[in-house]
């Protein structure tokens, strides 16, 4: 395989992808350890200087191209997309039968754990030295260590899929590859938006159970050509190993690590690879990013801002100051309030605060948002304040500038933009009518 470029990307980082043509020269023997970008020979049409070009130009058409896809983060994984009608170069599936057999099958539920711990311990110790998801750190990727029998083979065109994770069904619309999406980890009474909960009323798409019990019976008889889950299916690493052993390929999204908004927004670009609706992908996140830049002109508005939810237990949920959330805030011209929270158990974004640590850091914030994406919405301030009576002290609650977030805003990733549109409108108090995902709540 002869390496052509590297796919240019605006803000994704939790993910890269490679492209490569088929090349006479073939494959050699050590081909999954060889220490170029991809872990494969190249030759020299190719940069043997193990640096990786980001010009685009120098491929201007998809056609016939093999795509090597590096996921990064916890559960992440390298795939190589096959081109419709190409089948992978003998030596390589040589090389990756061998590697594939070093691992016996009783010991690769122990190795798959075993994995999963350490990438969560190395995640852990690069976000304390705010190496996190650093180029320097995706090069570490392309060591002979970190690649060797973790290629994933995905055989072009990918039309029969399993989306059990429920943020990508958005990404895989807005691609225009809906119709590839035949099953899903979640029922139509689910969904908030309306492609899959239509597809699932019309037949078009069927209900394959969750991500930790999906119908093995089903997806095998659908020809499921892979299954799309999202990092929870790492809590259940058996059905990962059940759905591998039948033969239907894994794909992780790792979206959720993403810091800035359109990050995640930017894995549509991924899933129209996948697809093999590219095209439609790039078009649609460049409208994105036409809704995005209106925010270069937002001044900052000195407001704070807390966005939190309440459990039935009594505890506060919040999230951590680098997680995308507060990156909107402060896009919008806002200031999240809860400046230096670092993340909670399993490096989640997701902190648990107690009702007095919240109220001492919260009760001066201008405005509040209810997560109502996490509990249920509320129909009033007096409801919300009835989970929590000392919210009635807080000075958003007494000047009325409590609000709170759709059931629809995590299952839409393809239009983070606008929740920044609508935060904007938030603080500035203009055109609150015309929210996508955020309501006021009244008194």
């Amino acid at each position: 395989l002869t390496f052509v470029s590297e796919k240019e990307l605006a803000y994704a980082e939790a993910f890269a992808v490679y492209n490569y043509r088929a090349a006479e020269s073939g494959i050699a023997q050590d081909a999954v350890s060889n220490n170029t970008p991809g872990g494969v020979t190249i030759d020299s049409a190719g940069d043997t200087s193990g640096n990786i070009t980001t010009d685009a130009a120098s491929d201007s058409s998809t056609d016939g191209l093999f795509r090597l896809i590096d996921v990064y983060g916890n559960g992440g994984a390298r795939y190589l997309l096959v081109p419709e009608g190409a089948e992978i170069p003998e030596e390589l599936q040589k090389a990756l039968q061998q590697e594939q057999q070093k691992t016996p099958q009783k010991e690769k539920q122990k190795t798959l754990q075993n994995e999963q711990k350490k990438a969560l311990q190395q995640e852990q110790q690069e976000t304390l030295r705010g190496e996190k998801d650093s180029p320097a750190n995706k090069n570490k990727n392309t060591d002979s260590s970190a690649i060797t029998g973790k290629i994933t083979v995905l055989q072009a065109p990918l039309d029969n899929l399993y989306v059990a994770a429920t943020s990508s069904m958005a990404l895989f619309d807005a691609a225009g590859a809906i119709s590839q999406v035949k099953l899903t980890g979640t029922d139509a009474k689910g969904w908030y938006i309306d492609a899959p909960r239509q597809a699932l009323e019309n037949g078009s798409m069927v209900y394959a159970g969750k991500y930790s019990a999906p119908d093995y019976e089903l997806l095998t008889v659908s020809g499921c050509d892979l299954a799309v889950e999202s990092m929870m299916i790492l809590h259940t690493p058996e059905v990962k190993e059940k759905l591998e052993e039948l033969g239907i390929p894994v794909f992780i999204d790792t979206s959720s690590s993403e810091t800035h908004p359109m990050g995640r927004t930017e894995w549509v670009r991924l899933y129209g690879i996948l697809t093999g609706h590219e095209k439609e992908a790039d078009e649609f996140f460049e409208k994105q990013i036409e809704i995005f830049a209106e925010s270069d002109s937002y001044t900052d508005t000195g407001k704070t801002t807390a966005f939190f939810s309440i459990t039935s237990n009594g505890n506060v949920i919040v999230r951590a100051a680098d997680d995308y959330i507060p990156k909107m805030i402060s896009l919008a011209g806002g200031h999240y309030i809860f400046t230096d929270l670092t993340k909670g158990t399993g490096n989640s974004a997701s902190v648990r605060l107690s009702m007095e640590d919240f109220y001492n850091t919260a009760k001066d914030a201008d405005y509040l948002i209810y997560n109502a994406t996490i509990e249920k919405p509320v129909g009033s301030i007096r409801e919300l304040c009835s989970k929590f009576a000392l919210l009635s002290e807080f000075k958003a609650v007494q000047e009325g500038h409590v609000w709170q977030v759709r059931s629809s805003l995590y299952q839409s990733p393809d239009i983070a933009a606008r929740m920044i549109t609508d935060l904007r409108r938030m603080l500035t108090e203009q055109n609150e009518t015309e929210m996508t995902f955020l309501e006021p709540v009244s008194n």
